[in-house]
């Protein structure tokens, strides 16, 4: 029982309906004087139990069988819709992951180690310009210019290794330092990719499986 009229009914059940004696006691408490009468319900035809609630029955909207027909062609020629597009919902797992930050770290490997190595040839560039540029020309007497061009002369041959070794030092500094951005940008990628797949695993907790939704006509 209930607090409403409404409640009450949707708390009760149709088991008189199956009584043919319920049926004419309603009958006679109405006050129905017509001559006809009513056939009570099969319960052999039904899916349904005889002590099933009307609230039940209501959600499943009185219906004993529903039979679906899927025609694709149909819908499309009732409705012509201009686009026709599906989605679906896909959860983030671990060996998903791992593939897309091996891609990414592949991905970030190539592009860096083509562009990283002219970075650093042109920041190099502008150190050398700016280094020429600011440095300043002094006028030599010529006394001490013949002094240091005699010395130059003598000396030709020992500063010719140290200056190969300087540009083995200054050729092996660069390749440490183009090495040394691609890890560090590499490593801020992965990071960065970790971070973003584990908020939108965080985003979606209850997406289980791949679900589709799709548009289809009954007959």
């Amino acid at each position: 029982m209930g607090c409403t009229p409404s409640e009450s009914l949707l708390a009760s059940t149709l088991e008189c309906f199956y009584d043919q004696s319920c049926i004419n006691l309603i009958q006679t408490m109405a006050g129905y004087n017509k001559n006809i009468t009513p056939i009570p319900l099969n319960i052999t035809n039904s899916r349904f139990l005889v002590n099933t609630t009307v609230m039940n029955l209501i959600n499943d909207l009185f219906i004993e069988k529903w039979s679906t027909i899927m025609n694709y062609s149909s819908y499309f020629n009732r409705c012509s819709p201009m686009i026709c597009s599906y989605t679906y919902i896909q959860q983030l797992d671990s060996f998903y992951t791992l593939i897309y930050l091996l891609g990414l770290y592949g991905g970030l490997t190539i592009i860096l180690k083509w562009i990283s190595p002219k970075i650093v040839y042109f920041i190099n560039k502008i150190y050398q310009r700016r280094k020429k540029t600011i440095s300043s020309i002094e006028p030599i007497p010529t006394i001490q210019g013949a002094a240091i061009e005699i010395m130059d002369a003598n000396n030709i041959n020992n500063t010719t290794a140290p200056s190969q070794s300087e540009n083995l030092f200054s050729i092996s500094s660069n390749y440490w330092i183009i090495d040394l951005t691609v890890f560090i940008l590499v490593t801020i990628g992965i990071l960065i990719s970790f971070i973003y797949v584990r908020q939108e695993r965080k985003n979606h907790p209850a997406s289980t499986g791949t679900t589709c939704l799709m548009i289809f006509i009954i007959e």
